[in-house]
């Protein structure tokens, strides 16, 4: 049924289901295609998605079919085109331009590594994980030191693959302190419990 849709209603297929939240502003704001939101209509009429105060999948494979039938360079526009319309949710924002990225791009790692701020700020060490994991695969050379300090202090040789399974603990405290970032009492409570 999706190959079978008109292109721009496929583009803001992969556009919806990359977002993840269905905010019709945000879609609206990211979209090209003419007509905006409205071309989902046929979508909508193959029962793919509801399109009411959001856009909602029918189903959650229907999104994944979605994002797995589009090409990389699609994903990679309809990324770059939601990190513009999230110009004011610096994380999302962040997260988008990561994934548009072909190749090393430091601004976008320091983007990442302001988000994995962001996250540990609010008692989410293994989201400042992720975001740390992914601006080592955009600069390397900069983050080295983090996988060091994993490395030889903790045991730990591939994050990326690991931080899911994390115990939050004083070693991951421990280790963000090492980073010189500045943890509130009231969430460093909140990690550690």
């Amino acid at each position: 049924r999706i190959a079978a849709l008109p292109e721009d209603a496929r583009e803001l297929l992969v556009l919806a289901a990359l977002e993840r939240s269905g905010d019709l502003g945000v879609l609206e704001a990211a979209t090209t295609v003419p007509g905006g939101i409205a071309r989902l209509e046929p979508a909508e009429r193959a029962g793919l998605v509801s399109v009411d105060a959001d856009v909602t999948f029918r189903h959650p494979l229907i999104r994944h079919v979605v994002v797995g039938e589009s090409t990389k360079e699609e994903r990679r526009a309809a990324h770059r085109a939601l990190a513009v319309a999230l110009a004011r949710q610096p994380e999302r924002r962040a997260w988008h331009l990561a994934e548009a990225a072909i190749g090393p791009d430091e601004s976008v790692a320091w983007e990442l590594e302001d988000a994995a701020r962001r996250s540990l700020q609010r008692g989410d060490a293994p989201g400042a994980v992720a975001a740390l994991t992914r601006a080592s695969e955009l600069t390397p050379e900069r983050l080295q030191r983090f996988f060091d300090i994993l490395e030889t202090q903790y045991g730990v040789r591939n994050p990326g693959a690991q931080y899911g399974e994390w115990e939050v603990t004083n070693d991951v405290l421990t280790l963000f302190g090492r980073l010189d970032w500045n943890i509130s009492p009231q969430h460093r409570l909140s990690v550690r419990n």
